[in-house]
Parts: structure tokens; C-alpha cells; sequence
């Protein structure tokens, strides 16, 4: 009896520490899947990571080119530029336009008022002996006017004694 009771005692403990190995097996097994889920996270962070990285890649190169053709339009334009560049065209500066747009206002002025003196001479005919004529008509218009204006300020005189 006692061989067996040693047989089960250490079958007992076999079958202990065989618990012991599969609970230690199962928690490693437990802490693997954790760590399979963690990498498995993680590989797909990157992955979407790499496709966004690649599509900001995509967008940097088509920027980059489209600067580079922009770049060589302005360079031409400025080629085409130059070429229209004279060193006549040194002299012509702020000061100098704003010089020169005085003076074009002084030149509107004068044009102005030699317009007005123009308007008046307009109703003249074009006969010198007819101007005179016309011009004796308006003299005796005028006299008349003062006359009337005389007889008025009379009129309103008498009228105030």
C-alpha cells in the first residue's frame, strides 16, 4: 500500500506541476496573442502610414513639377522682358510721370479756357462785315437795355417821393 500511496502522491505531484506548466503555458500563450495583436496594430498603422506617406509623395511631385514649369514661365517672361528693356527707359521714373501729369493738367487748363474764348467768337458769322453788323445789333440791344433800366430806376423813384 505504501508503494502505492507513493505512486499517487507522486502522481499528485506530477499532475501539480504539470497544472503549473499548462497555467504558465497558457498565460505566455495569453501574453503572445497580446503582443501578435499589438505588432498586428501596429503593422497596419504602418502600412496605411506607407500609403498616406506615399500619396503626400505623389502630391510633393506633382508640386514640385508644377513649380518647376511656373518657375520656367517667369523665367522666360523675364527673358522677354529684358528684351523690352531700354536704357532709355531709366529716365522714365515716378517723379518724372508725376512731373509730366502736372504738367498735362496746366496744358487742360489752358485748353479749357481758350475753349471758352472760342465758344464766344462761335456766333460771329464768318464775313468780317457781317460780324460788324451783328456786332452794332448787340450794341444797340445793350442800349436799349439801359435805357430801360434807366426809365425803371426812374419810374421806382418817382414812385418812392
Amino acid at each position: 500500500m505504501t508503494d502505492l500511496v507513493l505512486k499517487e502522491r507522486r502522481a499528485e505531484w506530477t499532475l501539480r506541476k504539470h497544472k503549473k506548466v499548462l497555467e504558465d503555458m497558457e498565460r505566455k500563450r495569453e501574453g503572445l496573442e497580446k503582443s501578435l495583436s499589438s505588432m498586428q496594430d501596429l503593422l497596419s498603422q504602418l502600412q496605411t502610414s506607407e500609403t498616406e506617406q506615399k500619396e503626400d509623395l505623389d502630391e510633393w511631385k506633382r508640386n514640385t513639377d508644377m513649380l518647376q514649369q511656373k518657375g520656367q514661365e517667369y523665367e522666360e517672361r523675364l527673358e522677354q522682358l529684358d528684351n523690352l528693356y531700354t536704357p532709355e527707359m531709366d529716365e522714365i521714373r515716378v517723379e518724372v510721370i508725376a512731373e509730366i501729369e502736372e504738367e498735362v493738367r496746366q496744358l487742360s487748363k489752358v485748353v479749357k479756357e481758350k475753349e471758352k474764348t472760342l465758344k464766344g467768337f462761335q456766333d460771329l458769322p464768318p464775313d468780317i462785315t457781317l460780324a460788324r453788323l451783328k456786332l452794332d445789333e448787340k450794341k444797340h440791344y445793350l442800349q436799349e437795355l439801359v435805357n430801360r433800366k434807366h426809365e425803371l430806376l426812374e419810374s421806382i423813384a418817382g414812385q418812392m417821393q
